[in-house]
């Protein structure tokens, strides 16, 4: 009778322990399928513009979120950009929107223009190279600072 309670006990015990490891691996399993569901919906958030943004510039759209790193290129943190728009319109800035153009200059007057292509369209006036657009990065401050606009000339990828 000693035997057959042990056995029974050691058992039980053998079940318990397999129906532990069962439903730990379906809860990971659960787990791993809702982690690919979250990313999925990310990724399709990232690749899409956004509707809607807080940097308002006519004649500029916006640029979906995994487009935000090229910023990095400039000496900006991608990390803290929070809108991106880009003006692509070809022929000389005297023909762009009046707001275009004086969101450059004044963003030049103020040490916010990156790279050398801004300098070239403020200085010759002759607009975009083929390929070219002009980019205006919206990135939220990191202190308790106001938010900041940078412009800077890039390709069009």
């Amino acid at each position: 009778m000693t035997i057959e309670l042990v056995t029974m006990v050691l058992g039980g015990i053998y079940l318990l322990v397999r129906l532990d490891g069962w439903l730990a691996q379906r809860w990971l399993q659960k787990m791993a399928a809702q982690e690919a569901a979250h990313m999925a919906q990310q990724a399709a958030i990232d690749a899409a513009p956004p509707a809607r943004t807080t940097l308002r510039v006519p004649g500029t759209q916006a640029l979906p979120r995994k487009e935000f790193r090229r910023v990095a290129r400039f000496g900006l943190a991608a990390e803290h950009t929070v809108d991106l728009l880009i003006y692509d319109a070809q022929g000389p800035v005297e023909s762009w929107p009046r707001q275009v153009h004086e969101l450059v200059r004044a963003l030049y007057r103020k040490g916010h223009a990156r790279g050398p292509g801004v300098v070239q369209l403020i200085m010759r006036k002759s607009g975009l190279s083929d390929g070219q657009g002009l980019y205006f990065a919206l990135l939220d401050a990191e202190q308790d600072g106001p938010s900041e606009v940078y412009a800077f000339v890039d390709n069009i990828c």
